[in-house]
């Protein structure tokens, strides 16, 4: 995590990362915080991102600086770890930007 906040990358990028990662060390219990990231599951990774509730924007977004974070892990022991890669993606859908009527701020439909 370190290594990746000396990083040149902006502010707002570094506070998910930091966020995304004490929120999943906080889900892990004692004994897997313990253990080395090559065991950690995807299903105990999809588990996690299940807590995130239902908005699919939010759990890509965590998803992804959670696959940053493991990829950063992965360069640092050598050898590839798929666990975050294999999670299941969901598609983000389109927010449709709507008119609102002049003066009263009511949407138009």
């Amino acid at each position: 995590m370190d290594k990746k906040l000396a990083s040149d990358l902006s502010k707002y990028h570094k506070n998910n990362l930091r966020y995304s990662f004490n929120y999943f060390m906080e889900f892990l219990d004692e004994a897997e915080r313990e253990m080395s990231i090559r065991n950690l599951t995807t299903s105990g990774i999809e588990e996690f991102l299940q807590l995130l509730g239902s908005h699919t924007t939010y759990y890509m977004n965590r998803r992804r600086d959670l696959n940053i974070l493991f990829n950063l892990a992965s360069r640092m022991v050598d050898e590839d770890l798929p666990a975050a890669k294999r999670t299941e993606s969901r598609r983000v859908k389109a927010t449709l930007h709507l008119a609102y009527e002049k003066g009263n701020w009511s949407i138009v439909t």
